[in-house]
């Protein structure tokens, strides 16, 4: 057999099959033998992330407004706060905070007093604070004046402790009532909370402790 016949068989019978397995099945709507049935196609899968759920931000509470007058505070039974008096002065103490710089501030709430005592819960909404304390004393060899600040959520922890003594007292020739009031000061940065003072005094015939909060707090400053 020649060549050309064997290419020209070869064609024929190749015509033959596509005719059998396509053009048929196509022109009698039937399906292609060697294609995959439509309705078995592979589903394709893809991967699905989960939105993150978004907690909504709290609107924060207006500070409470405030006639810019100073409240009295006054003294109560310490066993209310669940302490028992012991006359024994404090053994710890923290020294002041060494920043002295400050925008205007005025007195929110006021002690008096000359002899031990514990004080009624002072409210202090607002972000920082100052205590400034001043005292007179009998004498410079016995004196004593000891305050202890209270956190009034937490009847154990001491926020601080101011403790001046004897020489402390003196106020002598070269005394400057100027440099004693800002060295007599307190600053605390931790506010919107609830405190307390334990007072422990020897030999004070008074002293006054003046709790300031910043100016632009007050109501039309």
């Amino acid at each position: 057999m020649e060549r050309e016949d064997l290419i020209s068989l070869i064609a024929a019978v190749a015509i033959v099959v596509v005719v059998a397995l396509v053009v048929k099945p196509a022109l009698s709507d039937g399906p292609v033998l060697f294609l995959a049935p439509e309705g078995e196609a592979a589903a394709t899968t893809f991967p699905t992330t989960a939105i993150p759920s978004t907690t909504a931000v709290p609107t924060p509470e207006p500070l409470p407004a405030w006639d810019g007058r100073a409240k009295t505070v006054g003294f109560v039974d310490p066993a209310s706060y669940g302490i028992t008096p012991t006359g024994e002065e404090a053994k710890m103490s923290v020294p002041p905070s060494g920043n002295t710089t400050s925008r205007a501030m005025v007195v929110y709430a006021v002690v008096r007093g000359s002899g031990s005592g514990t004080t009624d819960i002072i409210s202090i909404p607002y972000p920082y604070w100052e205590l400034a304390y001043d005292a007179e004393a009998y004498n410079t060899e016995f004196s004593l004046l000891n305050v202890q600040v209270m956190d009034a959520t937490d009847p154990n922890r001491f926020v601080r402790i101011v403790t001046k003594r004897d020489s402390d007292f003196i106020t002598g020739k070269d005394f400057d009532p100027a440099i004693r009031k800002e060295a007599w000061k307190e600053r605390f940065f931790e506010g919107g909370r609830d405190y307390w003072f334990v007072i422990n005094t020897r030999s004070i015939k008074s002293y006054t402790l003046q709790v300031l909060v910043p100016e632009r707090y007050v109501t039309g400053a």
